[in-house]
């Protein structure tokens, strides 16, 4: 058999076997394997993913999206301009690295009215949030990417800087990319004016757990919700395109 794995740091409630899954059924495979590879030491895992024949593609999760770009033989050119790996592909002894949340945020978003004359927010600031900068970007709207200690000259704003007025007038689009408020932090949710938030407004989640939907929940009704559970299906389908090639 073929194996395929999600390497992440407490993913046990991920999806992600039960989504490829369904693209193999979709697909007619029958020759694959999907594990999950939850683990505080991944360069042991890298070393059996570089080792084993059988081995033929990892997804990547956080924590280890910026720490596989840095692992990988050779990045392709979206994974080199986000400096963060999803997917990796291997071929003889060479780790192929790709980033398909690129693809996966951008196509989750092809619904909706988008207006590229006001601003997304991206809270967080890690390998997820890079690729949906660069998904925005694409999209030729301007992503801010909010964090709780923005790096001076990074591009980046403070949570304090989000005042009512600003989320109103300059704000379609909020990205949650943090962990706030979901599975793993699930009594906490990113500091945000919330009431400045109604009609108008798109927030999005990339968890894609409804039952840890804190940052949702937070919002009144009135604005677009929407989680992250169609970005893992495309970002997958995205990644078995490039493994079966």
């Amino acid at each position: 058999m073929n194996r395929y794995a999600l390497l992440g740091k407490g993913i046990g409630y991920s999806r992600s076997p039960e989504i490829w899954d369904a693209i193999w059924a979709k697909e007619g495979v029958t020759d694959g394997t999907f594990e999950l590879v939850d683990c505080d030491d991944p360069d042991r895992f890298l070393q059996e993913l570089q080792e084993k024949g059988s081995w033929k593609g990892v997804m990547v999760t956080t924590p280890y999206k910026e720490w596989m770009y840095e692992r990988v033989d050779i990045a392709s050119d979206i994974a080199k301009s986000v400096g963060a790996v999803n997917a990796v592909k291997r071929v003889g002894q060479q780790l192929f690295g790709y980033n398909t949340d690129v693809v996966g945020f951008a196509k989750s978003l092809q619904h909706l009215d988008l207006d590229t004359t006001r601003k997304a927010l991206i809270l967080g600031s890690g390998g997820a949030s890079k690729a949906v900068a660069f998904a925005l970007k694409g999209l030729g709207i301007n992503p801010i990417m909010v964090s709780r200690h923005p790096a001076e000259g990074g591009g980046m704003i403070a949570y304090e800087s989000l005042t009512p007025n600003y989320i109103k007038e300059e704000v379609q689009l909020i990205v949650n990319a943090t962990p706030l408020g979901g599975p793993k932090m699930p009594h906490e949710v990113p500091p945000i004016p919330y009431h400045a938030v109604g009609k108008g407004h798109i927030l999005y989640d990339l968890s894609y757990d409804s039952h840890f939907a804190g940052f949702l929940n937070a919002a009144p009704e009135g604005c677009i919700k929407m989680n992250g559970e169609r970005m893992l299906y495309l970002q997958a389908e995205a990644a078995w395109h490039i493994f079966r090639e």
